[in-house]
């Protein structure tokens, strides 16, 4: 398969083909090396979609029977993207932080301003120090003051470091706010949560990260403007070909883009592409597209539910490696303002549709990476592609459908008897139906005694198979990690499921195995995006990096979210075991106050004024002290003092204890 042809094109055009036929070689390595991953996708797409493939549906119904599909794959891929969208997206705080190194560099204008100050005043104090050795006599020695002065400024460096870490602070909040805007503009989160669901589904999930596109925005005077923003979006691992040779991105990569005839204009005359190009390939295929046929093209269609036939878009190659001058110079590229070496190498760009070059440009990243970003369900060491949760139960599913079908079978199967008729005993016009009360006639001819017919009751295999189902779905819970219990099916979880704080104790004990899957998405995807926007900043906005803090990226997905689950389940477990009126006394209303202060804070929710809680705690503090003074006093009118009862009441009382004891005795 070539990505272009010859044929029709101009001898100008031909000129452009060794940088084309270059791609297209790497294009073909990578497509026939992706293809038993292909295979694998397009298995789980059908486990997930509850069908069988055209060749297992062909041998189902060659020997009849049920077409049943239990959906396993699909309930635990979606219980999957819940738990981790709940990890994720159910806290206001985004899912990294930004924050200054322990011991951050202090920027060099700040070094230099203080040396000039240090030798500035250390000439003053030196002058000052002879004047006062002249004014007293020779008593005051001039190496003590400067003694004192040193002292002085080391105090000012300390000072000055402490400045250095409050500066640090505020602009590593400063950069994780304008991080988390750029996010939510150019739809990072978005991507976020369409890569969840690819990690139950594929072997990758794909995120392309910090791509600078001009968009349409409102500005402060409600006029239409365009803006340069980073964006992002989810790659399908269908539309991803990386090189066969390394576990990751280092070499190159390829993906496919699919255009619209409007997007592809719209890049008419930016920076980069090429217009006379861009023409040409909008006057072939604006009506009529250009499409890139895959092996597995027409089947992934149809199970995405798009028509194959019916194909508008254009079909665009773009290749992200490094290729040798010799190979630009001899396609006639020209990138403005950038000298080509013949014997370098550069990390490009390059779009392609069917042998039209339509843009090469310099990898604009400071560090050569490309704006591509992969996370797996199961890691592979050494290997690019790793394992989704759908090929982690593949066998289970098929085990799980073969014996669901034989229940199927078997409970139509022994719904009602088998019916032997003899036919020597009855008449070939007799109908072949058995209905309640039904009259028919026979003879004996065949000179025989055997009824006319037999029945025979098929035996019952359901409850068996079904305990087998259950082992499976028990064995499905195990392997993936994902219990039934954490989507909301107890009853085959035991008692401890039925009750709040065994449940709390199971999710417990499942959140360890979420733990690797939110890790491989914390250091795969979110904290290079972080990192890869960072950089975009600094390139476009702030210039030099050298007035820029020593900052450290992390991700909060499997440290500071899982903490604070865990945190905000301990605080809740005090707060119901401190709730009765000897424990509320020992804590007191500041006390549950403040567990309260910590709990909100962790589910997001905005706190009270704290000056409304200071006299809420007042009042409520003044009305616990009136309600037991109250309780005291009535307590003390409603017992009569014994001293003073008559002695009428007191007789009555006093003879019948004295005739019980009698009794006893």
């Amino acid at each position: 398969m070539t990505l272009f042809t010859s044929e029709g094109l101009s001898e100008e055009q031909i000129l452009v083909a060794p940088l084309v036929k270059h791609i297209d070689d790497c294009f073909n390595e990578a497509r026939l090396a992706k293809e038993p991953i292909e295979e694998r996708m397009l298995r789980n797409m059908y486990m997930y979609l509850c069908m069988y493939d055209p060749r297992k549906l062909a041998e189902i119904r060659e020997i009849g029977g049920s077409e049943i599909f239990l959906p396993l794959v699909n309930i635990k891929s979606r219980a999957l993207k819940a738990w981790l969208t709940d990890i994720f997206f159910g806290n206001p705080d985004p899912p990294f932080d930004i924050e200054p190194t322990p011991d951050p560099e202090i920027p060099q204008e700040m070094v230099e301003s203080l040396e000039l100050w240090y030798q500035g005043e250390l000439e003053e104090i030196k002058k000052q120090a002879q004047q006062l050795y002249y004014l007293s006599q020779g008593q005051i020695d001039p190496k003590s003051l400067e003694f004192a002065f040193r002292r002085s400024i080391e105090q000012k460096k300390t000072e000055l470091y402490e400045r250095v870490r409050e500066y640090s602070k505020e602009a590593a909040e400063k950069f994780k706010r304008h991080i988390d805007d750029q996010f939510v503009e150019g739809g990072f989160y978005k991507a976020l949560d369409e890569c969840l669901l690819d990690l139950a589904l594929f072997p990758c999930a794909i995120i392309k990260s910090a791509v600078p596109r001009f968009v349409r925005r409102f500005n402060q005077n409600r006029q239409i403007e365009q803006r340069l923003i980073p964006t992002y979006n989810r790659v399908s691992p269908f539309d991803i070909y990386p090189s066969p040779s390394v576990p990751d991105f280092s070499d190159y990569i390829i993906e496919i883009l699919h255009l619209t005839p409007h997007d592809l204009a719209a890049l008419r005359d930016l920076p980069g592409y090429n217009t006379e190009e861009i023409n040409l390939v909008l006057g072939l295929y604006a009506g009529t597209g250009h499409r890139i046929d895959t092996t597995y093209y027409d089947e992934r269609k149809r199970l995405e539910g798009k028509n194959s036939s019916e194909y508008t878009l254009i079909d665009i190659i773009e290749f992200w490696g490094t290729v040798k001058g010799n190979l630009l110079l001899e396609s006639d590229i020209n990138i403005p303002d950038f000298a080509i070496d013949e014997d370098d190498y550069y990390d490009v760009a390059v779009w392609v549709c069917d042998g039209h070059i339509l843009r090469v440009s310099i990898n604009p990243d400071p560090f050569g990476n490309k704006p591509y970003h992969k996370a797996s369900f199961i890691e592979v060491p050494d290997s690019f592609w790793g394992f989704s949760l759908a090929d982690v139960l593949y066998e289970l599913q098929m085990g799980v459908n073969a014996v669901s079908r034989a229940i199927i079978n078997n409970a139509a199967l022994s719904s009602g008897p088998m019916v032997e008729r003899n036919v020597d005993r009855v008449a070939d016009a007799e109908d072949k139906v058995v209905i309640p009360w039904k009259v028919f006639d026979s003879t004996s001819m065949g000179l025989t005694n055997d009824p006319a017919y037999r029945f025979y009751q098929p035996s019952v295999t359901a409850p068996a198979l079904i305990q087998v189902i259950a082992y499976y779905m028990k064995l499905a819970d195990e392997l993936s990690g994902i219990p039934s219990y954490a989507h909301g099916d107890v009853t085959g979880s035991g008692p401890a499921a039925r009750t709040s704080t065994g449940l709390s104790m199971l999710m417990s004990n499942a959140q360890r195995g979420i733990k690797e899957v939110v890790k491989n998405i914390d250091a795969g995807l979110i904290e290079p995006v972080v990192r890869q926007t960072y950089y975009f900043n600094v390139i476009n906005y702030f210039g030099s990096s050298s007035h820029l803090p020593d900052l450290n990226i992390r991700a909060r997905g499997s440290a500071v979210l899982m903490e604070k689950m865990a945190q905000t389940q301990r605080m809740l477990e005090l707060l119901n075991i401190t709730n009765n009126p000897i424990d509320l006394q020992l804590v007191g209303l500041e006390g549950r106050r403040y567990l309260l202060d910590n709990v909100f804070r962790n589910f997001g929710v905005q706190l009270p004024n704290t000056t409304d809680i200071k006299e809420m705690i007042a009042s409520l503090q003044q009305q616990l002290q009136q309600q037991m003074q109250q309780q005291q006093q009535e307590a003390l009118q409603a017992r009569p003092d014994m001293r003073t009862m008559p002695q009428q009441m007191l007789s009555p009382v006093t003879e019948e204890a004295q005739r019980q004891r009698k009794e006893n005795l």
